[in-house]
């Protein structure tokens, strides 16, 4: 069957007094010493092959036992590593990372970034715990210093672009989003609770002025030009999706793409193009199953779906391991994406021609891929059971 045929379907503290809000006696000069780090030069970036056609793995990390949601910026890393709490990562060498530091005793599986002069405020979903906000101006030494919604399952996290708002993602938690100021991240405050949905997950347009909030039946386009006072502009429903669980849009902002997290990446998500009916053959079917979907958004009050695209069942997914899409991201510049497809690893995928995407290559199908993130001209992936990975994307 023709896919296209488917188109039914705040300001930190001073230097010396951060020192004393983090309980250290190390002096203003090793504090900022610190800040630097955190944002160090990048002089290790290697440029992104003109056309990506394959990935090659490149280093594994040792001592990160889990990986879930990523963040990276400057030489590091961040890494919610659900059970075994979070890690900050120097991979400053991409082939020989190491940990810096850690946080254990929580559980994280989703992180994002908010900077404030000179400090970086890691904010932290726990699930059934709120939100975290993590120092980590000082990779050495992340160290908590806020806590908010703690009586709330908030799933996933996200921070509105150049701001100090952060939204909550409660996935199946109250029908609500949290939009809390962080510009204390000592003193949070929720300064509003809006009843309209719990996202699974919120993602953000190229000038933050958008933002796209997947929950389960249905995603939904925000107006956010004022962040406090975010707008429905759309709805996106689509019968074949079994949960709606992550979107991201292309540079122009006229390309959504949305993951269908088929089975809630249970066991029962030995999916993708698997069809139960025709076993030990080349197995695919005409329904897409743990896909991701590609829709056009350049009117954002009327999203058109295009296509979708599943890579096969791995070979070794014995016994069924889920095999659904999870979180990835587009490469700069390109028509191309890298998802972390669960059971399948990383798998990369040409979207030029948007009603025939296109399955390239994978990398690390053994283990349960989360998430896959660009950062420097490589790419990493947070997997359940592997932690974090490095890998290169190759071409021309």
């Amino acid at each position: 069957m023709d896919r296209s045929q488917l188109a039914w379907i705040g300001l930190a503290c001073l230097a010396l007094v951060a020192a004393g809000c983090l309980g250290s006696e190390e002096p203003i000069e090793e504090a900022a010493d610190a800040a630097s780090e955190a944002n160090a030069s990048e002089d290790w970036a290697r440029p992104l092959p003109e056309d990506v056609t394959g990935l090659e793995p490149l280093a594994h990390v040792e001592n990160v036992e889990a990986g879930a949601g990523l963040d990276l910026h400057g030489d590091h890393a961040y890494v919610s590593g659900q059970n075994s709490g979070f890690h900050v990562v120097d991979v400053s060498t991409p082939e020989d990372p190491q940990v810096l530091g850690n946080i254990t005793g929580r559980y994280t599986r989703d992180v994002d970034l908010v900077f404030q002069d000179n400090r970086t405020i890691a904010v932290l979903a726990t699930n059934g715990d709120g939100m975290l906000f993590a120092d980590v101006t000082d990779p050495r030494t992340p160290e908590i210093v806020g806590e908010a919604l703690t009586d709330a399952l908030v799933h996933n996290v996200g921070q509105v672009p150049g701001t100090d708002i952060v939204y909550s993602a409660r996935s199946t938690g109250d029908q609500v989003v949290d939009i809390v100021d962080v510009s204390d991240p000592a003193n949070p405050e929720v300064v509003d609770t809006r009843e309209q949905l719990a996202c699974h997950d919120v993602s953000f347009g190229p000038e933050a002025e958008t933002a796209y909030c997947p929950a389960h039946a249905e995603t939904q386009i925000w107006d956010i030009t004022d962040p406090l006072d975010p707008q429905i502009v759309s709805r996106i429903h689509n019968p074949s999706m079994q949960i709606q669980h992550w979107a991201t849009v292309t540079e122009d902002g006229e390309t959504l793409i949305i993951g269908d997290e088929f089975a809630g990446s249970t066991d029962a998500a030995a999916g993708c193009l698997a069809g139960v009916d025709t076993p030990g053959l080349e197995r695919t079917t005409s329904d897409p199953v743990g896909a991701i979907w590609f829709y056009d958004v350049s009117d954002p009050t009327t999203p058109v779906p295009i296509s979708w695209v599943a890579p096969p069942v791995p070979a070794d997914n014995t016994p069924p391991a889920p095999c659904t899409a999870h979180f990835g991201e587009i490469l700069p510049g390109q028509d191309k994406i890298v998802v972390g497809w669960r059971a399948a690893g990383s798998v990369l995928v040409d979207f030029a021609d948007v009603r025939n995407p296109e399955i390239l290559d994978d990398a690390l199908p053994v283990g349960d891929n989360w998430e896959t993130r660009y950062h420097n001209g490589y790419l990493f992936s947070g997997d359940t059971e592997r932690g974090l990975d490095v890998v290169v994307p190759t071409g021309d």
